[in-house]
């Protein structure tokens, strides 16, 4: 029996109710002040059917964001999910958790896990998802005794967790765009470059101490309009000095980010997917191609669940979609249609989504389906593989080649030194999106790179016209070899699939972006003990972007796209090797960035290709 189940025995006492259960519709509500090994209570919210007799399953969602409404007598509107789990008696499950909201404790970003408990005093999520559950089977009538976990993106992350040293009850659990890793990516830092205006926009609304339960939580003063985000944040400076004009200290997390500039054991300790060990329920990991917060945790959370636990039902799903868009719709970002709703959204709620929680909780365990069920964007197709990523596919490099081709075969007749350059200014950054940028939009992962023709500080590569289909399936690896005149820079790479002048509108001659990720140099020897670049020193800069799966049609064309800024999206990187969310005005200087393309230093970009 392991330990943590023999604490939660020793220390949980009968739970309080707030209120006496209330029926309202076809549901019955009891609100549950769960006390936890440690003592502190969580506010749990339970909705058991009543239209349907026997036992039912129960669905658990863990949630930072409030698991109102509250009062006895108040149900939401409607629960997540396909209306088979309604259809089906499901019970549902929300819970605030500790130190948000209605739940006692205090609240934590990414709380790490304890590998050490020796006591009931030493509690962290998997251990609160443990007792919560603990206590539900025991005390909410008419359950079966099996219970699943789901939530997307910071509720995902809740999800993920509670499978470690799994309850016997937890039979399934699905995280979706879950939260990962917040220093090599999802929502606050990738490959060590910091994410400024998500992060600067999702705290002015969050993490903010409460001095107790609460049905809300404190706001900061309104900052006012902000017409023009490039400006403003231009105009902000380095991250410190959003707490200096703004948090003023009320943020610790904000400042926890800009005493951190490395990857110490602050953000190791907030790493979840090296932890994901000893689970015993079947994972189902779903995310999306063009999920600007969190894309990178999905594949992150299925690649270590599926190493560290051998054996375990383990499957992961990912569809053309932004941040949760398979909770709607799903069909449709930016500029792309990838097909009828029927054919996304609600096939994945539907065929893929009730059918795992089902098959676990209700039926005998036993799931017939494929490992990876993955959107082929491009041909705008549904395709199963047996693992992630498909073993059939082959290395495939793209090489920056001489007068802005991009080929697969590299220059042979290069004579001499031979590099393309352009100018980096961090007071003239290049913008992330067109036009005038208010609120991140999620349409920048697939946004048509045309705006930026012109600028001299994007350096531009494609291949002819494509004479057959092209499908890249896995992580894409950017490999430059670089020079700067100062001691940092940035890179972004872009993957763009170009269009004929004879598609369809509005799409004829776009330049969509597929992939694009973000790499800080002085992390491209380690993330943990940073370097400084050697000005006019030619470095092998090497880094992997998220997954792909996307086919170029023939008659397309591919182009890749180099350049040192993405603002106001990313923080700008001065040139100068220093902790970057301290930078003074004074630390920000040009530099002149070089691309090199000799035959022993050869910058390319590489792929695995389909047959």
């Amino acid at each position: 029996m392991a330990l943590g189940f023999m604490l939660a025995l020793a220390v949980l006492a009968p739970a309080t109710a707030s209120s006496t259960p209330v029926q309202e519709g076809p549901y019955k509500k009891y609100e549950f002040n769960i006390p936890m090994r440690d003592g502190v209570k969580l506010y749990t919210a339970v909705y058991v059917p009543t239209a349907k007799p026997g036992k039912h399953p129960m669905l658990i969602e863990r949630t930072p964001y409030s698991a109102g409404p509250y009062g006895a007598g108040r149900i939401p509107r409607g629960f997540g999910g396909s209306s088979k789990f309604r259809d089906a008696g499901y019970i549902f499950v929300n819970q605030d958790v500790r130190g948000r909201f209605m739940s006692e404790g205090k609240w934590e970003e990414i709380r790490p896990q304890n590998p050490n408990k020796k006591g009931p005093k030493d509690i962290d999520e998997s251990t609160d998802a443990y007792d919560t559950v603990d206590f539900l089977i025991k005390n909410v009538p008419d359950n079966n005794g099996r219970v699943g976990f789901w939530g997307v993106s910071y509720p995902g992350f809740y999800a993920a967790v509670a499978a470690i040293d799994t309850h016997p009850a937890v039979k399934a659990v699905s995280p979706q765009a879950p939260v990962s890793e917040w220093f090599l990516g999802d929502d606050v830092h990738h490959n060590g470059a910091f994410f400024l205006q998500d992060n600067f926009d999702f705290y002015f609304g969050f993490g903010y101490d409460k001095p107790g339960p609460a049905q809300s939580h404190p706001d900061i003063e309104p900052m006012g309009p902000r017409p023009d985000a490039y400006k403003f944040f231009l105009e902000l400076g380095s991250a410190i000095n959003a707490d200096t004009k703004y948090y003023k200290g009320r943020i610790p997390f904000w400042l926890d980010i800009c005493n951190h500039d490395a990857m110490d054991d602050f953000w190791k300790a907030r790493s979840m997917p090296p932890q994901l060990k000893n689970v015993k329920c079947a994972m189902l990991t779903v995310g999306g191609w063009f999920d600007a917060e969190d894309g990178y945790g999905a594949f992150d959370t299925y690649r270590h669940a599926e190493k560290q636990n051998p054996g375990i039902d383990n499957w992961i799903v990912v569809g053309p979609w932004s941040h949760g868009a398979w909770g709607g719709a799903g069909n449709r970002l930016g500029k792309l249609t990838f097909g009828t709703a029927s054919q996304l959204g609600e096939y994945f709620r539907e065929e893929i989504e009730f059918p795992f929680f089902d098959a676990y909780l209700r039926g005998d365990g036993k799931l017939k389906r494929p490992e990876a069920e993955m959107f082929e964007t491009g041909n705008n197709q549904w395709r199963k593989f047996d693992v992630w990523p498909p073993k059939e596919a082959k290395p495939y490099t793209l090489y920056l080649n001489a007068d802005k081709k991009l080929s697969d075969k590299q220059d042979t007749f290069i004579k001499g030194v031979a590099f393309d350059q352009y100018l980096s200014d961090p007071d003239n950054p290049v913008p992330y999106a067109p036009g005038t940028i208010r609120r991140r939009p999620s349409t920048y992962m697939v946004e048509d790179q045309r705006y930026l023709e012109g600028r001299s500080d994007v350096l531009t590569y494609q291949t002819e016209v494509l004479d057959k289909d092209i499908t890249i399936a896995g992580p894409v690896v950017a490999d430059l070899f670089a020079s700067t005149t100062g001691t940092d820079a940035d890179f972004i790479v872009k993957v763009i699939d170009v269009y004929p002048a004879d598609a369809p509108e509005p799409l004829a001659n776009a330049q969509i972006q597929i992939r694009a990720e973000v790499m800080r140099t002085k992390f491209r020897n380690s993330f943990s003990k940073p370097e400084p670049m050697t000005p006019n020193m030619v470095e092998r800069v090497t880094y992997k972007m998220v997954d792909v799966l996307h086919t170029f049609k023939k008659d397309h064309r591919i182009m890749i796209q180099v350049q040192s800024s993405w603002f106001p999206l990313v923080d700008r990187n001065p040139n100068k090797f220093c902790n970057i969310y301290k930078a003074k005005p004074e630390d920000y200087q040009k530099a002149t960035i070089k691309l090199f393309r000799t035959l022993d230093k050869s910058s390319a970009v590489k792929f695995s290709v389909l047959p």
